[in-house]
């Protein structure tokens, strides 16, 4: 898999464990809102990575979305323990 594979599937459960249902609108304004809150603590190429994942989101149509969401339910844990 490649690795911007792995980060949004990954930060899709992130999500998803801390907000639960999550909706395509609303993954894409908290992406960028966490992005805007680690900016200054990240290095430029992160920067520029999580932006591409960011940007990703925005422009997936619902269908891909919720595919994303089944493959991070599958590899990652997606519910508060």
């Amino acid at each position: 898999m490649e690795e911007n594979t792995i980060n949004i599937a990954y930060g899709i459960s992130l999500m998803m464990k801390k907000h639960g249902k999550l909706s395509q609108a609303k993954a894409s304004k908290r992406f960028k809102q966490f992005l805007s809150e680690i900016e200054p603590f990240i290095s430029e190429d992160e920067f520029w990575e999580l932006t591409e994942i960011e940007n990703s989101l925005q422009i997936m149509e619902s269908k891909e979305f919720e595919a994303w969401k089944r493959i991070a339910s599958q590899f990652y844990t997606t519910r508060a323990q």
